[in-house]
């Protein structure tokens, strides 16, 4: 066990800390380089309170757990577990040092731009994967949002083309279990929680009952947040109706059949002859008026020629 850094001491075990990158209401994650290999992680540390309450510690640790069983590059990985000196739960993750999902969009809409079709793409796998992989071990995430989804750089992977959101060699990763719920070992009772604007609406109860079709809401309600009033919120609005439905019954049965949703949709924006990407609404205005302008053009053409007619 370690303390925590402080002005004197930069250190939780065997990691060197650089800086804190982001401090909640109960943990506080770090930049640290593990000094037995070099290579550089985040260390997530529950917060000094909540250490001393049962609930949150065992929280802390149920997270932990989860983590240590998902193998997914889609999902933060997890690389060890520990406590420091003053009794504070700490878990070493990989790093995603690019910032997240919500202000990257924010980002863009700052600069009037919506976002861009490959990147849509990429978010919309990258979902699937994430929970398909928690779904088939019977864990649901509970908390899926944009502040939940990072973004890593790694250098191997190849680079998108036409992307706004993504820089070459990104990819999204999804983070923060402190909320989820394994089915397996508990009942889908629990009570509520989650991000508002992405929780379903059984979450939003005192008490209820959650299955994996909370996750498929919340996925849908990240598509839905990232589209908005973009380009590609008409062409996605059946899809989106669905993974919205206020009943679990109504929405899609798995996080695979949404997915397949979210290719047909995207197939059809895709094979448009002029894809909304490339202008919204302009051509088909055009369209609109080209045509009209045809037909008033044959109508003056077939008076001219009658009128010719009856001069003969």
């Amino acid at each position: 066990m370690t303390d925590l850094p402080t002005a004197r001491s930069k250190r939780i075990g065997n990691y060197r800390v650089i800086a804190p990158i982001g401090v909640g209401s109960s943990a506080t994650v770090y930049r640290a380089i593990d000094e037995s290999s070099g290579y550089e992680v985040a260390i997530k540390v529950l917060a000094e309170n909540l250490s001393l309450l049962p609930e949150p510690r065992q929280r802390f640790y149920d997270e932990a757990e989860i983590l240590r069983g998902i193998d997914s590059p889609a999902v933060a990985r997890i690389y060890h577990v520990g406590e420091t000196d003053t009794g504070q739960p700490f878990m070493v993750l990989e790093l995603a040092d690019r910032g997240d999902l919500r202000r990257r969009v924010d980002e863009l809409r700052a600069r009037r731009e919506s976002i861009d079709w490959t990147d849509l793409w990429a978010l919309g796998r990258h979902l699937h994967e994430a929970l398909s992989s928690l779904h088939q071990r019977g864990i649901i995430h509970r908390d899926v949002s944009p502040g939940n989804i990072l973004i890593q750089h790694r250098s191997e992977l190849t680079g998108l083309s036409a992307a706004k959101l993504l820089e070459p060699g990104e990819r999204f990763i999804l983070s923060d279990l402190g909320f989820a719920k394994d089915l397996e070992w508990a009942s889908g009772f629990t009570a509520g929680g989650g991000t508002r604007g992405f929780a379903s609406p059984e979450q939003l109860n005192e008490v209820t009952v959650v299955d994996h079709r909370t996750d498929i809401f919340s996925a849908s309600a990240v598509i839905d947040w990232t589209v908005y009033d973009g380009p590609f919120a008409k062409a996605l609005e059946p899809f989106l109706l669905e993974g919205l439905a206020d009943d679990p019954d109504d929405r899609f049965e798995t996080i695979d059949e949404w997915y397949d949703a979210f290719v047909n949709a995207m197939d059809l924006i895709e094979n448009w002859d002029d894809p909304p990407r490339h202008g919204g609404w302009l051509p088909a205005a055009l369209v609109f008026i080209i045509g009209t302008a045809l037909i008033i053009l044959v109508l003056w053409l077939t008076d001219s020629l009658g009128e010719l007619i009856d001069a003969l």
